[in-house]
């Protein structure tokens, strides 16, 4: 059963960060819940997680998907859908396997498998698309294993790219789905070789509102381009070996990654084009030791938004010890520039981290973290919710 801790509404307006906002918030659960919060569960100035109990012969799934929001100083959205997910057949068991996503709007993509008790290879995957407004929601089946299933979401469009080598060959399937849910094109073999797709592998297209300009695609070992045209493939360059905390993000037709070594208080960038050109690479030193939080978002050329976190001395970096930096690496100076720190956050043993940082139309830039935190011992769990929006 989930019940609220706390939450915090903040407008100030006297201080050194004028114009500033923040919001907190946290939900505690029983140990009952599993609880589904992943690294792109924060979206937008948004959060979207789930919690869900597996029935006692994994034949049924009870859900309730909770979409969080603060789009200014004095609006908190928060709806939450409950929804019941069943298993037909009876030699199929449901796994503890799920993949959750903001679209556009208020949609939200819900992934959940189950497998044959016989045969656990032989996996189907079910994509639940839920409006939050209404709890309206449409079910879609795939045949496939859930690491190699990959949402791209567009404007006004999503993406489902899949693994079915009987109907696609040795490249991936794709659907695209409209903003009622809705298969507008596919199935239908794609560009993208399925020799690309591990479990860790990242997506995303080039142009925000289209796959018309191809994908940057990360794998464990590599950058890349795919071109959509007959499935081009650019290798801009290897993914650092040594990275402990990565981060990316494809906005304004960029590729930026920015990472984390061993090497205490620097933080690397890298940059690419929309033709698949470095055109950033930069080491920052920092004056705090950083610990495993991070964010970035492309502005332009050679202009970053960064979100680290600050240890202070501690080996684990949890718990009321935490400290966010927002940092910015413009075009015009050498160094980046510490524009704004934020604390509160309670995660005293995390063990799903989410976080975002962006610029908004208003010029305010948002820093945004939220993690899923299990006590000593199992017995309880809870989400927290952190975010500021501020002024340069």
């Amino acid at each position: 059963m989930r019940s609220l801790v706390w939450m915090i509404g903040l407008l100030c307006l006297g201080s050194r960060y004028a114009g500033s906002s923040t919001l907190k918030m946290k939900y505690s659960y029983s140990s009952d819940y599993e609880i589904v919060l992943d690294e792109r569960s924060v979206k937008d100035n948004s959060l979207v997680y789930s919690a869900c109990i597996v029935g006692e012969f994994r034949k049924e799934l009870n859900c309730s998907i909770t979409l969080f929001s603060f789009p200014d100083a004095k609006i908190i959205g928060e709806s939450t859908c409950p929804g019941n997910y069943l298993v037909a057949d009876k030699v199929r068991n449901i796994t503890k396997e799920f993949q959750l996503r903001r679209l556009f709007g208020d949609y939200v993509a819900f992934v959940w498998a189950d497998e044959d008790q016989d045969d656990t290879d032989k996996k189907r995957l079910v994509l639940s698309i839920v409006n939050m407004s209404s709890c309206e929601r449409t079910d879609h089946e795939f045949q496939t294993q859930i690491e190699q299933f990959h949402i791209v979401v567009y404007e006004q469009t999503f993406d489902v790219y899949y693994r079915d080598k009987q109907y696609c060959g040795n490249f991936l399937c794709g659907k695209t789905f409209d903003r009622r849910s809705r298969v507008i094109n596919g199935p239908a073999t794609s560009y993208l070789p399925s020799e690309y797709f591990y479990n860790s592998t990242r997506m995303c297209s080039v142009k925000a509102d289209a796959a018309s300009k191809g994908h940057f695609v990360i794998t464990p070992n590599t950058f890349n381009l795919v071109s959509s045209y007959y499935g081009k493939k650019i290798e801009m360059g290897a993914v650092p070996f040594d990275a402990r905390v990565a981060t990316y993000d494809c906005s304004r037709e960029y590729l930026g990654y920015c990472w984390l070594t061993h090497t205490k208080r620097i933080v690397n960038c890298e940059q690419f084009n929309r033709a698949g050109r470095r055109i950033l690479s930069a080491v920052e030193n920092l004056n705090y030791d950083p610990g495993t939080w991070m964010a970035m978002r492309n502005l332009g050329p050679h202009d970053l938004l960064i979100m680290t976190n600050e240890c202070s001395g501690l080996d684990s970096c949890t718990g009321g010890h935490v400290k966010f930096h927002v940092l910015r690496k413009p075009v015009d100076l050498n160094r980046a520039v510490d524009l704004y720190q934020l604390s509160g956050l309670e995660c005293g043993s995390a063990v799903a981290i989410s976080s975002e940082v962006v610029q908004r139309e208003d010029d305010r830039v948002c820093a945004t973290v939220a993690c899923h935190d299990v006590a000593v011992g199992g017995a309880d769990q809870s989400i927290s919710f952190l975010s500021r929006c501020f002024l340069e």
